[in-house]
């Protein structure tokens, strides 16, 4: 499977193209924290997040991507941290330093999204027998599923089966926090799931008027705890009110 990524953003003058505003590159190692042996000569702690990147088209360099051009993520407000091999888009700005002469920095935009996987969308090289994906700290998982959508939803997802919806049902709101996605091992297909309570490792809903909660019981002496905050798991909540066997699709569709 490949992907065409020779794309930009260009315009037309006298018939003629200009050059892309947007480059996409590869990423082929990031500097994660300033005790990172190349951070210093990169800016120390302003530094950390900076890729090394090469064109996506050719090998060149991969075998020492410390010596690649380097690129800086262009927001610092939200930090999304690429791995090894996946695809950025790279633009160029022109910035005075502090003897106010012009430099043009290199920055990146969060990943290209390949395969629509929350989990990764990397683009190994494996023409070239390389088929990295992320370092070795991070671990390939082909069961994870990207959530599924809903009319209006606004979705942030983890690369771990760990996100956040803030979503609605009969413009209701509601915000599903999961961390940890139940894997199915008897679906083998690419489509997307959804929460589920009873089964995700751990889920906070905030709802308004989607669920009726009943106690099982009352008496906290019965949990055999001091006088403390209490949060229940599912099966402490008692009968819930739904028609769905998988009470995170009823809560939301």
């Amino acid at each position: 499977m490949g992907r065409n990524l020779n794309y930009g953003i260009s315009e037309q003058k006298g018939g003629r193209s200009t050059k892309s505003i947007f480059q996409s590159v590869r990423v082929c190692d990031i500097i994660l924290e300033s005790s990172d042996k190349d951070a210093g000569r990169h800016g120390g702690v302003d530094s950390i997040g900076t890729i090394f990147y090469s064109d996506i088209s050719i090998n060149k360099g991969l075998e020492f991507p410390r010596k690649l051009p380097t690129a800086k993520p262009l927001f610092a407000h939200q930090k999304y941290v690429p791995i090894i091999n996946e695809i950025v888009l790279l633009l160029q700005l022109n910035t005075k330093n502090s003897n106010k002469k012009t430099q043009t920095t290199n920055y990146y935009l969060p990943t290209v999204n390949l395969w629509n996987n929350s989990h990764h969308n990397a683009m190994p090289l494996s023409e070239y027998g390389e088929s990295l994906i992320g370092s070795e700290n991070f671990k390939e998982n082909p069961d994870l599923k990207s959530l599924k959508l809903f009319e209006g939803d606004n979705i942030l997802e983890g690369r771990y089966g760990n996100s956040i919806r803030l979503g609605n049902q009969d413009n209701n709101p509601i915000i599903i926090i999961r961390n940890g996605q139940h894997i199915n091992v008897d679906d083998t297909t690419f489509e997307s799931n959804i929460e589920d309570l009873n089964n995700d490792h751990s889920s906070i809903y905030l709802s308004s008027k989607q669920l009726n909660f009943e106690l099982t019981c009352k008496n906290k002496a019965s949990y055999l705890a001091e006088e403390r905050q209490y949060i229940f798991s599912d099966q402490r909540l008692g009968n819930v009110t739904t028609t769905s066997n998988n009470i995170s699709q009823a809560i939301i569709s």
